[in-house]
Protein backbone atom coordinates (compact mmCIF):
# COMPACT_ATOMS: atom_id res chain seq x y z
CA UNK A 1 0.00 0.00 0.00
CA UNK A 2 1.36 3.16 -0.66
CA UNK A 3 2.09 6.12 1.73
CA UNK A 4 0.18 9.34 1.59
CA UNK A 5 2.18 12.65 0.33
CA UNK A 6 3.38 15.41 2.67
CA UNK A 7 4.44 18.04 0.36
CA UNK A 8 6.16 21.22 2.15
CA UNK A 9 5.03 24.00 -0.38
CA UNK A 10 3.98 27.46 0.99
CA UNK A 11 1.20 29.02 -0.97
CA UNK A 12 -0.12 32.81 0.30
CA UNK A 13 -2.47 32.62 2.99
CA UNK A 14 -1.86 29.05 3.84
CA UNK A 15 -0.27 26.64 5.85
CA UNK A 16 3.11 25.58 4.15
CA UNK A 17 2.31 21.86 4.51
CA UNK A 18 -0.47 19.75 2.47
CA UNK A 19 -1.02 15.98 2.85
CA UNK A 20 -2.50 14.20 0.03
CA UNK A 21 -4.32 10.99 0.75
CA UNK A 22 -7.42 9.01 -0.33
CA UNK A 23 -9.58 11.60 0.79
CA UNK A 24 -7.81 14.54 -1.09
CA UNK A 25 -5.31 17.20 -0.62
CA UNK A 26 -5.81 19.27 2.99
CA UNK A 27 -3.19 22.09 3.89
CA UNK A 28 -2.65 21.76 7.50
CA UNK A 29 -0.20 23.13 10.19
CA UNK A 30 3.13 21.71 11.85
CA UNK A 31 0.86 20.74 15.08
CA UNK A 32 -1.34 18.42 13.35
CA UNK A 33 2.20 16.38 12.52
CA UNK A 34 3.02 16.35 16.06
CA UNK A 35 6.91 17.41 14.90
CA UNK A 36 9.70 18.07 17.28
CA UNK A 37 9.35 21.34 18.92
CA UNK A 38 12.59 22.76 16.91
CA UNK A 39 11.62 21.58 13.78
CA UNK A 40 7.97 22.89 13.87
CA UNK A 41 9.63 26.47 15.10
CA UNK A 42 12.10 26.18 12.38
CA UNK A 43 9.10 25.14 9.68
CA UNK A 44 6.42 27.98 11.32
CA UNK A 45 9.82 30.91 10.79
CA UNK A 46 10.92 29.79 7.02
CA UNK A 47 6.50 30.11 6.17
CA UNK A 48 6.66 33.45 7.48
CA UNK A 49 9.20 34.82 5.78
CA UNK A 50 7.64 33.88 2.68
CA UNK A 51 4.38 35.09 3.68
CA UNK A 52 6.11 38.76 3.95
CA UNK A 53 6.10 38.78 0.41
CA UNK A 54 2.25 38.86 -0.10
CA UNK A 55 1.16 41.99 -1.54
CA UNK A 56 -2.69 41.71 -1.05
CA UNK A 57 -3.19 44.54 -3.41
CA UNK A 58 -1.75 42.68 -6.37
CA UNK A 59 -1.54 38.93 -5.22
CA UNK A 60 0.35 38.30 -8.56
CA UNK A 61 3.03 40.68 -8.12
CA UNK A 62 4.51 39.22 -4.64
CA UNK A 63 7.26 37.37 -3.93
CA UNK A 64 10.65 37.96 -3.41
CA UNK A 65 12.40 41.49 -4.21
CA UNK A 66 15.64 40.04 -3.72
CA UNK A 67 17.02 36.77 -6.05
CA UNK A 68 19.53 36.29 -3.69
CA UNK A 69 17.35 36.34 -0.85
CA UNK A 70 14.94 33.89 -2.70
CA UNK A 71 17.88 31.53 -3.18
CA UNK A 72 18.83 31.35 0.50
CA UNK A 73 14.94 30.56 1.83
CA UNK A 74 15.07 28.19 -1.07
CA UNK A 75 18.25 25.98 0.33
CA UNK A 76 16.56 26.92 4.05
CA UNK A 77 13.63 24.81 2.36
CA UNK A 78 15.56 21.89 1.11
CA UNK A 79 17.16 21.60 4.53
CA UNK A 80 14.03 21.26 6.31
CA UNK A 81 13.00 19.21 3.74
CA UNK A 82 15.66 16.72 4.41
CA UNK A 83 14.94 17.19 8.28
CA UNK A 84 11.01 16.40 7.41
CA UNK A 85 11.87 13.34 5.04
CA UNK A 86 14.13 11.84 8.26
CA UNK A 87 11.11 12.50 10.33
CA UNK A 88 8.24 11.35 8.96
CA UNK A 89 9.63 9.21 6.30
CA UNK A 90 8.19 6.31 7.42
CA UNK A 91 4.69 7.70 7.39
CA UNK A 92 5.00 9.66 4.44
CA UNK A 93 6.41 10.13 0.76
CA UNK A 94 7.58 13.61 2.03
CA UNK A 95 8.11 15.90 -1.22
CA UNK A 96 9.33 19.72 -1.56
CA UNK A 97 8.74 22.48 -4.22
CA UNK A 98 11.54 24.63 -4.86
CA UNK A 99 10.72 27.58 -6.89
CA UNK A 100 14.37 27.36 -8.43
CA UNK A 101 13.87 23.89 -9.75
CA UNK A 102 10.34 22.54 -8.90
CA UNK A 103 9.24 19.31 -6.98
CA UNK A 104 12.23 17.73 -4.90
CA UNK A 105 11.28 13.83 -4.66
CA UNK A 106 11.72 11.60 -1.80
CA UNK A 107 13.29 8.76 -2.99
CA UNK A 108 17.01 10.38 -3.47
CA UNK A 109 19.03 12.47 -1.38
CA UNK A 110 19.18 15.34 -4.04
CA UNK A 111 16.18 14.40 -6.23
CA UNK A 112 16.06 17.82 -8.44
CA UNK A 113 14.62 17.96 -11.69
CA UNK A 114 17.83 19.54 -12.70
CA UNK A 115 19.99 16.61 -11.83
CA UNK A 116 17.91 13.48 -11.41
CA UNK A 117 17.37 12.55 -15.06
CA UNK A 118 21.29 12.70 -15.21
CA UNK A 119 21.88 10.33 -11.91
CA UNK A 120 20.24 8.00 -13.51
CA UNK A 121 22.25 7.88 -16.10
CA UNK A 122 19.55 9.72 -19.13
CA UNK A 123 19.22 12.96 -20.19
CA UNK A 124 17.63 15.43 -17.69
CA UNK A 125 16.14 17.61 -19.92
CA UNK A 126 14.47 14.46 -21.61
CA UNK A 127 13.57 13.89 -17.76
CA UNK A 128 11.64 16.69 -17.32
CA UNK A 129 10.24 16.34 -20.80
CA UNK A 130 8.41 13.51 -19.66
CA UNK A 131 7.67 14.22 -16.56
CA UNK A 132 3.79 14.02 -15.32
CA UNK A 133 3.93 17.31 -13.90
CA UNK A 134 3.00 20.18 -16.88
CA UNK A 135 5.58 22.44 -14.65
CA UNK A 136 8.24 19.92 -15.05
CA UNK A 137 7.28 19.83 -18.77
CA UNK A 138 7.61 23.83 -19.22
CA UNK A 139 10.71 23.04 -17.61
CA UNK A 140 12.60 21.03 -20.12
CA UNK A 141 10.99 23.16 -23.09
CA UNK A 142 12.85 26.02 -22.12
CA UNK A 143 16.15 24.31 -21.09
CA UNK A 144 15.38 22.73 -24.08
CA UNK A 145 15.61 26.04 -25.88
CA UNK A 146 18.42 27.23 -24.45
CA UNK A 147 20.64 24.39 -25.17
CA UNK A 148 19.56 24.49 -28.83
CA UNK A 149 18.68 21.09 -28.42
CA UNK A 150 16.99 18.57 -30.70
CA UNK A 151 13.49 20.25 -32.16
CA UNK A 152 12.21 16.53 -32.34
CA UNK A 153 12.01 16.23 -28.10
CA UNK A 154 9.60 19.30 -28.44
CA UNK A 155 7.47 18.26 -31.11
CA UNK A 156 5.29 15.44 -29.28
CA UNK A 157 4.25 17.98 -26.96
CA UNK A 158 2.74 20.21 -29.75
CA UNK A 159 -0.91 18.07 -28.43
CA UNK A 160 -0.17 18.30 -24.93
CA UNK A 161 -3.10 20.05 -23.33
CA UNK A 162 -2.62 20.15 -19.82
CA UNK A 163 -3.02 23.35 -18.17
CA UNK A 164 -0.98 25.91 -16.21
CA UNK A 165 -1.83 29.10 -14.99
CA UNK A 166 0.57 32.84 -15.94
CA UNK A 167 -0.23 36.21 -14.86
CA UNK A 168 0.32 39.03 -17.63
CA UNK A 169 -0.83 42.37 -17.18
CA UNK A 170 -1.91 41.73 -13.64
CA UNK A 171 -4.63 38.86 -14.42
CA UNK A 172 -4.68 35.27 -14.18
CA UNK A 173 -4.82 33.19 -16.99
CA UNK A 174 -4.46 29.51 -18.13
CA UNK A 175 -2.56 28.37 -21.10
CA UNK A 176 -2.18 24.72 -22.20
CA UNK A 177 1.63 23.37 -22.46
CA UNK A 178 1.56 22.73 -26.41
CA UNK A 179 1.46 26.66 -26.58
CA UNK A 180 4.93 26.54 -25.23
CA UNK A 181 5.97 23.52 -27.00
CA UNK A 182 4.84 25.53 -30.29
CA UNK A 183 6.90 28.33 -29.32
CA UNK A 184 9.76 26.39 -28.30
CA UNK A 185 10.08 24.57 -31.86
CA UNK A 186 9.29 27.67 -33.76
CA UNK A 187 12.71 28.73 -32.00
CA UNK A 188 14.29 25.76 -32.59
CA UNK A 189 13.58 25.69 -36.52
CA UNK A 190 14.81 29.45 -36.60
CA UNK A 191 18.04 28.61 -35.04
CA UNK A 192 18.36 25.87 -37.58
CA UNK A 193 17.06 27.70 -40.78
CA UNK A 194 14.84 25.18 -41.47
CA UNK A 195 11.12 25.62 -43.16
CA UNK A 196 8.30 24.56 -40.88
CA UNK A 197 7.48 21.07 -41.97
CA UNK A 198 5.56 20.14 -39.22
CA UNK A 199 1.38 21.10 -39.05
CA UNK A 200 -1.09 21.81 -39.42
CA UNK A 201 -0.95 22.50 -35.12
CA UNK A 202 -3.95 23.11 -32.29
CA UNK A 203 -4.22 26.27 -30.94
CA UNK A 204 -6.50 28.33 -28.99
CA UNK A 205 -6.13 31.62 -27.08
CA UNK A 206 -5.76 31.75 -23.18
CA UNK A 207 -8.14 31.41 -20.61
CA UNK A 208 -9.10 34.33 -18.28
CA UNK A 209 -8.90 32.12 -15.14
CA UNK A 210 -12.39 33.88 -14.17
CA UNK A 211 -14.08 33.13 -16.45
CA UNK A 212 -13.24 29.42 -16.00
CA UNK A 213 -14.18 29.76 -12.77
CA UNK A 214 -17.41 31.18 -13.65
CA UNK A 215 -18.22 28.94 -16.78
CA UNK A 216 -17.27 25.39 -14.77
CA UNK A 217 -19.29 26.68 -11.62
CA UNK A 218 -22.12 27.06 -13.45
CA UNK A 219 -22.24 24.28 -15.47
CA UNK A 220 -21.23 22.03 -12.42
CA UNK A 221 -24.25 23.48 -10.17
CA UNK A 222 -26.85 22.19 -13.01
CA UNK A 223 -25.70 18.86 -12.71
CA UNK A 224 -27.39 16.28 -10.87
CA UNK A 225 -25.44 15.31 -7.21
CA UNK A 226 -24.54 11.67 -8.78
CA UNK A 227 -22.88 13.37 -12.01
CA UNK A 228 -21.96 16.12 -10.57
CA UNK A 229 -19.30 13.63 -8.26
CA UNK A 230 -18.65 11.85 -11.74
CA UNK A 231 -17.22 14.19 -13.11
CA UNK A 232 -15.63 15.47 -10.19
CA UNK A 233 -14.04 12.27 -10.46
CA UNK A 234 -12.81 12.29 -13.88
CA UNK A 235 -11.36 15.41 -13.25
CA UNK A 236 -9.20 14.42 -10.52
CA UNK A 237 -8.10 11.44 -12.63
CA UNK A 238 -7.12 13.52 -15.33
CA UNK A 239 -5.13 16.41 -13.10
CA UNK A 240 -3.07 13.84 -11.51
CA UNK A 241 -2.37 11.66 -15.08
CA UNK A 242 -0.55 14.54 -16.58
CA UNK A 243 -1.06 18.06 -14.74
CA UNK A 244 -0.08 17.72 -10.84
CA UNK A 245 -0.79 21.64 -10.43
CA UNK A 246 1.24 23.43 -7.93
CA UNK A 247 -1.16 24.52 -4.76
CA UNK A 248 -1.90 28.09 -5.86
CA UNK A 249 -2.74 26.82 -9.27
CA UNK A 250 -4.98 24.49 -8.32
CA UNK A 251 -8.69 25.61 -8.76
CA UNK A 252 -8.19 27.47 -11.77
CA UNK A 253 -6.67 24.16 -13.71
CA UNK A 254 -9.74 22.13 -12.08
CA UNK A 255 -11.97 24.64 -13.68
CA UNK A 256 -10.06 24.52 -17.07
CA UNK A 257 -10.35 20.64 -17.06
CA UNK A 258 -14.12 20.09 -16.10
CA UNK A 259 -14.12 22.05 -18.93
CA UNK A 260 -11.95 19.78 -20.84
CA UNK A 261 -13.48 17.13 -20.01
CA UNK A 262 -17.18 18.31 -20.93
CA UNK A 263 -15.91 19.45 -24.76
CA UNK A 264 -16.67 23.45 -23.37
CA UNK A 265 -12.83 24.28 -25.13
CA UNK A 266 -12.84 25.16 -28.50
CA UNK A 267 -9.71 24.73 -30.81
CA UNK A 268 -8.59 25.43 -34.47
CA UNK A 269 -6.40 23.86 -36.31
CA UNK A 270 -3.82 26.21 -38.14
CA UNK A 271 -1.06 26.12 -40.67
CA UNK A 272 2.51 28.09 -40.09
CA UNK A 273 3.40 30.06 -41.73
CA UNK A 274 6.64 29.37 -44.05
CA UNK A 275 8.09 32.65 -43.92
CA UNK A 276 7.06 34.17 -40.34
CA UNK A 277 7.00 30.47 -38.91
CA UNK A 278 3.56 31.96 -36.41
CA UNK A 279 0.28 30.67 -36.22
CA UNK A 280 -2.60 33.10 -37.81
CA UNK A 281 -3.51 33.20 -34.36
CA UNK A 282 -0.34 34.21 -33.01
CA UNK A 283 0.23 36.90 -35.11
CA UNK A 284 -3.14 38.13 -34.09
CA UNK A 285 -2.46 37.98 -30.35
CA UNK A 286 0.90 39.80 -30.95
CA UNK A 287 -0.97 42.87 -33.09
CA UNK A 288 -3.06 43.28 -30.14
CA UNK A 289 -0.85 43.17 -27.37
CA UNK A 290 1.30 46.31 -29.24
CA UNK A 291 -1.57 48.95 -30.24
CA UNK A 292 -1.94 50.63 -27.35
CA UNK A 293 0.58 53.00 -26.09
CA UNK A 294 2.95 52.44 -23.22
CA UNK A 295 3.82 54.87 -20.58
CA UNK A 296 7.53 56.89 -20.92
CA UNK A 297 10.59 56.49 -21.21
CA UNK A 298 10.20 53.14 -22.02
CA UNK A 299 12.50 50.41 -23.91
CA UNK A 300 10.97 49.01 -27.00
CA UNK A 301 12.12 46.09 -28.37
CA UNK A 302 11.77 44.93 -32.14
CA UNK A 303 10.97 48.01 -34.44
CA UNK A 304 8.44 50.84 -34.34
CA UNK A 305 6.80 49.33 -37.16
CA UNK A 306 6.61 45.69 -35.74
CA UNK A 307 7.19 46.25 -31.86
CA UNK A 308 7.80 42.90 -29.35
CA UNK A 309 7.42 44.42 -26.19
CA UNK A 310 8.56 47.55 -23.78
CA UNK A 311 9.99 47.19 -20.37
CA UNK A 312 9.56 50.51 -18.69
CA UNK A 313 8.67 51.64 -14.80
CA UNK A 314 5.13 52.24 -13.68
CA UNK A 315 3.68 52.85 -10.39
CA UNK A 316 6.90 52.57 -8.81
CA UNK A 317 7.43 48.68 -10.45
CA UNK A 318 8.91 47.59 -13.54
CA UNK A 319 7.14 45.79 -15.94
CA UNK A 320 8.12 43.12 -18.91
CA UNK A 321 5.63 44.13 -21.30
CA UNK A 322 6.71 41.59 -23.91
CA UNK A 323 4.06 40.36 -26.79
CA UNK A 324 3.65 36.40 -27.22
CA UNK A 325 6.08 36.06 -30.02
CA UNK A 326 8.42 34.07 -30.54
CA UNK A 327 11.45 35.91 -29.95
CA UNK A 328 9.77 37.33 -26.21
CA UNK A 329 11.76 33.84 -24.54
CA UNK A 330 15.61 35.35 -25.61
CA UNK A 331 14.39 38.91 -25.06
CA UNK A 332 13.50 38.32 -21.82
CA UNK A 333 16.67 35.98 -21.19
CA UNK A 334 18.73 38.90 -22.01
CA UNK A 335 16.79 41.31 -20.48
CA UNK A 336 16.73 39.75 -16.68
CA UNK A 337 20.23 38.77 -17.03
CA UNK A 338 21.07 42.70 -16.92
CA UNK A 339 17.90 43.75 -14.37
CA UNK A 340 18.12 40.80 -11.55
CA UNK A 341 21.61 42.06 -9.80
CA UNK A 342 21.30 41.01 -6.25
CA UNK A 343 21.84 44.85 -5.13
CA UNK A 344 18.67 46.32 -7.35
CA UNK A 345 21.19 48.32 -9.68
CA UNK A 346 22.98 48.59 -12.58
CA UNK A 347 26.75 49.87 -13.98
CA UNK A 348 26.17 53.31 -14.94
CA UNK A 349 27.02 53.67 -18.84
CA UNK A 350 29.34 56.73 -19.62
CA UNK A 351 27.45 58.98 -21.94
CA UNK A 352 24.25 56.74 -22.71
CA UNK A 353 22.22 59.44 -21.03
CA UNK A 354 22.97 61.61 -24.18
CA UNK A 355 22.42 58.49 -26.60
CA UNK A 356 25.89 57.60 -27.29
CA UNK A 357 27.36 55.36 -24.98
CA UNK A 358 31.54 55.81 -24.73
CA UNK A 359 33.21 52.53 -25.20
CA UNK A 360 36.90 51.74 -24.50
CA UNK A 361 39.33 51.17 -27.13
CA UNK A 362 38.99 47.43 -26.70
CA UNK A 363 35.42 47.59 -27.51
CA UNK A 364 33.83 47.47 -24.21
CA UNK A 365 31.55 50.16 -22.45
CA UNK A 366 33.14 53.05 -20.26
CA UNK A 367 31.06 52.77 -16.71
CA UNK A 368 31.39 54.99 -14.33
CA UNK A 369 29.23 54.36 -10.88
CA UNK A 370 25.62 52.28 -10.56
CA UNK A 371 22.36 53.38 -11.56
CA UNK A 372 19.85 52.08 -8.73
CA UNK A 373 16.54 50.88 -10.08
CA UNK A 374 14.62 53.47 -8.07
CA UNK A 375 16.52 56.01 -9.68
CA UNK A 376 14.36 59.08 -9.80
CA UNK A 377 14.64 59.50 -13.17
CA UNK A 378 13.73 55.91 -15.06
CA UNK A 379 15.64 57.12 -18.62
CA UNK A 380 19.18 56.85 -16.65
CA UNK A 381 18.12 52.94 -16.04
CA UNK A 382 17.02 52.66 -19.15
CA UNK A 383 19.55 54.22 -20.85
CA UNK A 384 22.43 52.50 -19.55
CA UNK A 385 20.46 49.26 -19.96
CA UNK A 386 19.94 50.03 -23.96
CA UNK A 387 23.37 50.31 -24.04
CA UNK A 388 24.20 47.09 -22.64
CA UNK A 389 21.45 45.30 -25.07
CA UNK A 390 22.55 46.75 -27.73
CA UNK A 391 23.92 44.04 -30.45
CA UNK A 392 21.78 41.19 -28.23
CA UNK A 393 18.66 42.09 -29.11
CA UNK A 394 17.10 45.32 -31.34
CA UNK A 395 15.98 48.33 -28.52
CA UNK A 396 15.14 51.68 -28.45
CA UNK A 397 14.86 54.06 -25.51
CA UNK A 398 11.63 56.45 -26.39
CA UNK A 399 11.41 59.40 -23.83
Amino acid sequence: MSLPELRLAPEYQCHPLWVEGTDGIRNVDTAALHLPADLAADIDRWAARYQEGYDPTDPLASGFADPGEEAAWDEEGRALWRRLRDQLGDRYRVRYFSPRAGWLEPDAPDADPTTAGAAAGGDPVMALLSSPRARDRLEGLKRLEQQGGPVEAALPLLDDDAPYLFAHAGRGYIAEVRADALVTVQTLYRLAGRRPDFGPVTVRKAMPQDDAFSQAASIVQALPPEQREALRARVDAHLAARVRPEPFETPACRAYCTLQLLGRIRYERQEVDPVTLLTPLQAEVAASQVRSDRPRPHLRFGTADRPLGWFYRQDGRWVEDLAETPEAPRIRRFLRSFTTSDHGELPRVVGAAEGAPRHNPDGSLVLDGTVPRDVADPAEYLASLAAFLDGLVPCELVR
